[in-house]
């Protein structure tokens, strides 16, 4: 049985890279730590230094949250040491009571910005209930989808959004192309000199209106079936020249920078 997955995990992907039977996969790099570096970086540079900060589950040990604390501190400090002074109200945890009642707390201070670890949705009501949408912007990790991509917009033609980090959920689909590679006796194709696949497709940090709509048109448009038939390429009974170079050109069509000129 073949696997696929979990490659950003170290300890898993150093033990297991030379099993024929482990594929490894495609992770997000270090992009919890980047994503919100650049989610961060841009509301600093906006000018906002009353920063609300929801750490999600930084305070309960999980990685991804750690990371994305530690991107975002990183972006402040480095504001700081440049001379601005910068204030930050932390809300821990996870929404329920306690974390409505220290958000509320937040919002009734002096903050011009706030950075999400997990989502902007449920600081927009509060943020416009509380008269502070012409004060307060939002920045935060998100995804783009049908559920969410008309209220992303609307926040950004309004000015209250500023930023999103958001991962390309169709890296996920190049592990079907692998596992159909394994199943044909290629399992071997895309790999690097003999080792699982390791690759990072970055995460896409969107700090623009202009960009959003532009990203957002070629997900929900013609970009899924787009990188659909590029996965076609890394299949090599259907392209016998299906490589690791394939693989990463694919990764690069995929890059914020390749989509939004």
């Amino acid at each position: 049985m073949y696997f696929w997955g979990t490659a950003e995990e170290a300890e898993i992907y150093n033990a297991y890279k030379a099993n024929p039977y482990y594929l490894g996969s495609v992770i997000n790099g270090n992009g919890d730590y980047d994503g919100m570096y650049g989610v961060t970086k841009a509301l600093l540079d906006k000018g906002r230094t009353k920063f609300i900060y929801a750490n999600g589950g930084a305070d309960f040990g999980i990685t991804m949250f750690i990371n994305r604390k530690a991107g975002f501190q990183v972006a402040v400090d480095e504001a700081k040491k440049a001379g601005a002074t910068i204030t930050v109200t932390e809300v821990p945890g996870f929404p329920n009571e306690a974390w409505f009642a220290a958000q509320g707390a937040a919002l009734a201070g002096d903050a011009d910005a706030v950075v999400s670890s997990f989502g902007p949705e449920i600081w927009i009501q509060p943020i416009t209930a509380g008269n502070k949408a012409a004060v307060i912007i939002v920045g935060s990790f998100g995804a783009i989808s049908p559920s969410t991509v008309d209220m992303y917009k609307g926040m950004y033609a309004s000015g209250l959004f500023s930023a999103i980090a958001t991962e390309p959920t169709e890296r996920f689909g190049i592990g079907i192309a692998q596992i159909v590679n394994a199943v044909d006796g290629n399992a071997d194709a895309l790999k690097e000199n003999g080792a699982a696949t390791n690759a990072a497709q970055s995460l896409w940090i969107i700090t623009n209106a202009d960009a959003y709509y532009k990203i957002s048109g070629y997900e929900m448009g013609a970009g899924r079936a787009e990188y659909s038939k590029g996965l076609t390429k890394l299949i090599k009974n259907l392209n016998p020249d299906a490589s690791y170079t394939t693989l990463l050109d694919l990764i690069k069509a995929y890059m914020l920078a390749s989509i939004v000129k």
